[in-house]
């Protein structure tokens, strides 16, 4: 082997590591950004059930929450998630038309990650004592 094909296959193997390298660094980032959409999702859903979970006249009370970094059900901060914003509103709504219609609450959890990228999700929570014994009906 010549310098000249020693030198080339350097440069060829040089060129083949870089693209690797690069692909690699390309994955890494995608990666990253999806652990910041599945948090947020987490963090969203994890609102929104224990909020439906509180009784039909408490819900309106979540109205309004906007802070930096969640806190779990006893009030304490989430260590590492301090980036995360969550926003909620709460408020009354129809669910159906005329006879049918049923009051409810509308549950928005928006959870903004480190990126800016915001995650909504959206639950009714139903008045069950507004509805009449029998009303409705049930499928099976």
């Amino acid at each position: 082997m010549t310098l000249i094909e020693l030198i080339m296959a350097i440069v060829v193997i040089g060129i083949c590591v870089a693209s690797v390298l690069a692909l690699l660094s390309t994955i890494a980032v995608r990666s990253a950004s999806a652990l910041h959409r599945t948090q947020a999702t987490s963090i969203a859903s994890s609102y929104l059930e224990l909020i439906l979970a509180q009784p039909y006249n408490n819900i309106a009370a979540y109205n309004g929450i906007d802070r930096l970094g969640p806190q779990d059900a006893n009030g304490a901060s989430v260590v590492g998630l301090e980036r995360y914003r969550v926003r909620v509103t709460a408020g009354n709504a129809t669910l159906g038309a005329g006879a049918d219609a049923v009051q409810a609450m509308r549950v928005d959890v928006t959870v903004i990650d480190p990126t800016g990228v915001a995650t909504s999700i959206t639950g009714y929570r139903t008045n069950y004592s507004s509805i009449p014994p029998g009303g409705g009906q049930v499928l099976y």
